[in-house]
C-alpha cells in the first residue's frame, strides 16, 4: 500500500521537513502549506505528514499548554472563541469557563434544566441575541435533526406543540414496536414530554 509520502511532490516534502521544526502549530502549517501550493489539505493529513516526515516535533503541545495558561490566568469576563467557532466566557466558581449563549439565556430564565440545552435558532452561533436563543429538550432536537425540521419554526408556539405532539406520538409508536419485540429500552419508562405553554425562551 502506497503512503502519501510516496506520491507527494519532493518540494513539498521539504517544505514541510522544513517548516515542521519551527515554532508553528500544525493549523498554522495547514494554512502556509495551502497558501503556498494551492492545495487543500486537512488538519488531520498535515498532522500525520508532520509526524512522519519530522518525528518528534512538540510545538503543538507547547502551544497547546500556552493556550491552557493563557486561558487560566485570564481576568473574569474575558470571552474565548473554541475552534469549533463557540463564544466562551471567563467566570468565578468551579467551572470557569461557560458557554456566552447560555450565560445570555439563563441571566434572563434561570438555570437551564438538565435534560435541555440552549440552542441558536438560525443557526447562527455569533447571534446571541435572546429572541435567537431557546432552550431544547435533548430528545425532542434530535427529532427535529432526524425529521430536518429547522429550530426557527420554534419560535411560532403553535407550530412548537406541533412538534412536541409529533415527537410525542414518535416516542410512543417506538415504545409500542419495543414491546412488540420484547425489548427494553433505558428511555422505555420516561414520562411523556409535556407542551410549551407560552413560556418564552423553551421549547419542550
Amino acid at each position: 500500500m502506497r503512503r502519501y509520502e510516496d506520491v507527494m511532490p519532493k518540494r513539498q516534502i521539504n517544505f514541510i521537513k522544513r517548516k515542521a521544526n519551527i515554532q508553528l502549530s500544525t493549523r498554522e502549517l495547514v494554512k502556509m502549506f495551502n497558501a503556498k501550493f494551492g492545495t487543500s489539505i486537512s488538519y488531520d493529513l498535515m498532522k500525520y505528514m508532520r509526524r512522519r516526515l519530522a518525528p518528534g516535533t512538540r510545538y503543538d503541545r507547547e502551544f497547546q499548554f500556552a493556550a491552557l495558561r493563557e486561558r487560566f490566568q485570564a481576568a473574569l469576563g474575558t470571552e474565548y472563541r473554541q475552534s469549533e467557532g463557540y463564544t466562551l466566557v471567563k467566570v468565578a466558581g468551579k467551572k470557569r469557563w461557560l458557554y456566552k449563549h447560555r450565560l445570555i439565556w439563563e441571566s434572563h430564565y434561570g438555570p437551564c434544566p438538565e435534560d435541555h440545552m440552549v440552542c441558536f435558532l438560525d443557526g447562527d452561533i455569533t447571534n446571541f441575541n435572546l429572541d435567537n436563543l431557546m432552550a431544547i429538550n435533548r430528545q425532542m432536537d434530535a427529532f427535529m435533526r432526524v425529521k430536518k425540521i429547522s429550530r426557527l419554526v420554534l419560535k411560532d408556539l403553535g407550530a412548537a406543540k406541533t412538534i412536541a405532539a409529533m415527537h410525542q406520538i414518535n416516542r410512543q409508536r417506538n415504545k409500542m414496536e419495543r414491546a412488540r419485540k420484547g425489548t427494553k429500552h433505558q428511555f422505555q419508562n420516561l414520562p411523556p414530554l409535556y407542551l410549551p405553554v407560552g413560556r418564552p425562551g423553551f421549547a419542550y
